[in-house]
C-alpha cells in the first residue's frame, strides 16, 4: 500500500486534474462557438444587471 504525505498530494493532484479539466472543456466550447458564446454572456449580464448591490464597484 502507497503511503501519501500529510497533505494527499495524490489526492490533491486529482482534484487540481479535474479542475484544470472543468475550465478547459468551457473555453473550449466558447471558443468554437464564440456568437452563441457572445449571445449567452449578454443574456447573462442582462439577466442579472439590476442585482448588483449598491456601492459595489463595476468591473
Amino acid at each position: 500500500m502507497l503511503r501519501e504525505g500529510g497533505l494527499r498530494s495524490g489526492e490533491m493532484a486529482g482534484r487540481i486534474a479535474r479542475l484544470a479539466l472543468v475550465d478547459c472543456v468551457p473555453t473550449a466550447v466558447a471558443q468554437r462557438t464564440p456568437h452563441q458564446t457572445e449571445a449567452a454572456l449578454r443574456a447573462t449580464f442582462d439577466a442579472v444587471r439590476g442585482l448588483r448591490m449598491e456601492g459595489q464597484p463595476r468591473r
